[in-house]
């Protein structure tokens, strides 16, 4: 598992069994247990690189740490290739569940095992893990995974496929998560079939595409970023950056009327947003620090409502 660290991670107990001379290459075999294992899925594929950073100089280096990088085949003048004999295995990880698989909203949990052959200087895994349960949160609303599985062969990069279906006005809609974790792709489809960016409208609001407000829209273009891992270059943060503010979100509510809100700091001391809805109601509000634990909030809507406040806050 080493080279993706921020890819996955996992806690591994058992009984090994180690037979043959090291010299010539010993075998390792036996069962292991896994108690938990996370794949998280980024926002951006992971930079695949080699070990040690390119013109890295290592200064007033001591005898002990040249050994070290030596043994494992990374200092200057050395190789992978110069390490000791490495070891045959024959491994069988068993992980009967608590296998998740996290990020664009996903959480799922999947169970099954794992063999790994080959040495301990080129494992082969083969195997596969099964969706148990999960669910895909996207913008406020949840939908439960139907199938999936993460699987590794040949590689401990995981090609993972998830899915998420729901029913809407007689129409079967699904968005399916499948790829190599590190980068994987997102498709809508549907029974019967209708074009992608309709099935996503189905999915999010529960109606069709051409029914959509322009603030649904909207939300609907920002639901897409979020899936494919490009929210943080989406049309809304690119908006936000070139209109210099400090915040621009879309918001939905249980009966799915949406709302804009845009927030921008006036200073050290003072920080005031504004929101409007799909209705076309608004609201005015601006909080001024008094202190690190006292401030002054104000607000004032488009139907004649407003409040002042003074709160204290302290973390503990």
């Amino acid at each position: 598992m080493v080279g993706q660290p921020n890819l996955f991670d996992a806690q591994v107990s058992g009984r090994l069994r180690l037979a043959g001379q090291l010299a010539t290459g010993a075998r390792l075999s036996g069962t292991l247990d896994l108690a938990q294992a996370e794949i998280r899925i980024p926002n951006s594929p992971l930079a695949r690189s080699g070990v040690g950073i390119a013109g890295l100089r290592h200064v007033g280096e001591d005898a002990a740490s040249r050994a070290t990088r030596a043994n494992a085949g990374i200092a200057s003048g050395t190789r992978v290739g110069s390490a000791p004999v490495p070891l045959e295995l024959d491994l069988v990880l068993n992980a009967p569940g608590r296998v998740f698989v996290r990020g664009r909203g996903l959480d799922a949990e999947l169970g099954g095992s794992l063999r790994l052959g080959g040495t301990t200087r080129a494992t082969v895994p083969a195997g596969s893990f099964q969706l148990i349960r999960g669910r895909l949160d996207l913008l406020g609303n949840r939908f439960v995974l139907t199938d999936g599985s993460a699987s590794m062969i040949g590689s401990f990069l995981p090609f993972i496929r998830l899915t998420a279906t729901t029913e809407s006005g007689g129409v079967l809609t699904s968005v399916t998560l499948a790829g190599q974790a590190d980068s994987p792709e997102i498709t809508f489809s549907s029974v019967p079939e209708l074009p992608q960016d309709e099935v996503l409208a189905r999915l999010i609001f529960r109606r069709a595409l051409t029914s959509l407000s322009p603030f649904q829209a909207a939300q609907l273009a920002l639901s897409v970023a979020t899936l494919t891992g490009r929210a943080d270059d989406s049309i809304l943060g690119r908006t936000r950056a070139a209109m210099g503010l400090d915040d621009l979100d879309f918001t939905v509510d249980a009966q799915g009327n949406t709302q804009l809100r845009a927030g921008r700091a006036l200073g050290e001391r003072v920080y005031t947003d504004v929101s409007v809805d799909s209705a076309g109601r608004g609201e005015v509000s601006i909080n001024l620090n008094l202190s690190p634990s006292v401030t002054l909030r104000g607000r004032a809507d488009t139907q004649g409502g407003s409040g002042i406040g003074l709160f204290f806050e302290r973390d503990y």
